[in-house]
């Protein structure tokens, strides 16, 4: 019964999508850099550029194989109807991309964010996360939507200044064993 009646309110929201809308989503920050096993936060912000949009989804796109979607956060001060939010479906979460969106049938203007997305890192490299139009199944914006991408480097762990002090302690202990027993 959800599913139906979200199904009939986003075709509803698609007939009251008549006009063109102009909307840019971005992703902040746009670079970063972070240690294998940590988490990336990126944020997801929207620009309606001055014309009114009812909303619509879009991908995140990723590499699978060097991160691990662990969660969303839709920001509180999102003025959509929170029906309309698309959230990443399950079976496209251990995927390379999934849908977000979000939309009101009393429209949305301006600026603000859409949502934090959590990743852990799990490979060494450069990594593009980049925004596109929305995988099969869910509707996009009306013409006109753009998208600017983020880039993450990961880096491999770098060994700690204690476990080199530690390492030093035992060759220390090892040169003075060997002075005592060649005394």
């Amino acid at each position: 019964m959800k599913h139906l009646t979200k199904s009939i309110l986003t075709s509803l929201l698609l007939i009251a999508t008549v006009n063109v809308n102009a909307t840019t989503i971005s992703v902040t920050p746009s670079n970063q850099e972070v240690l294998i096993g940590n988490q990336v936060l990126l944020n997801i912000f929207y620009d309606t550029e001055g014309i009114e949009t009812t909303g619509g989804a879009f991908s995140v796109n990723f590499d699978n194989n060097a991160f691990k979607f662990t969660g969303i956060e839709f920001d509180g001060s999102l003025p959509d109807d929170p029906l309309f939010r698309v959230f990443p479906v399950a079976a496209n979460v251990n995927g390379s991309a999934f849908n977000l969106g979000f939309g009101s049938f009393s429209g949305i203007n301006g600026t603000g964010k859409v949502a934090t997305l959590t990743f852990m890192t799990e490979k060494e490299g450069l990594f593009d996360f980049f925004l596109a139009a929305p995988l099969p199944g869910d509707d996009s914006f009306a013409e006109g939507a753009s998208y600017l991408n983020a880039q993450v480097q990961v880096n491999a762990v770098p060994l700690p200044a204690a476990s080199w002090l530690l390492l030093s302690s035992f060759a220390s202990l090892v040169a003075v064993r060997r002075r005592k027993h060649i005394a």
